[in-house]
């Protein structure tokens, strides 16, 4: 899978796809937290809420 590393904010990378690895399509499946069919907007909030879970602020 390719992709690219996100920084929203110092110190937190985070893995972004290029590509989807069809998981959703699979019974019971969903998307990956990297999915590239995440919207912009979702994956932001995403981030925000793990890296406020680790004590620190986008």
């Amino acid at each position: 899978m390719t992709g690219e590393l996100a920084e929203p904010a110092p110190g937190h990378p985070f893995f972004v796809r290029r590509g989807c690895c069809l998981y959703y399509l699979l019974p019971d499946g969903g998307k990956c937290g990297d999915c590239a069919l995440i919207p912009d907007r979702a994956r932001r909030e995403q981030w925000a809420r793990i890296v406020g879970e680790r004590g620190d602020t986008l």
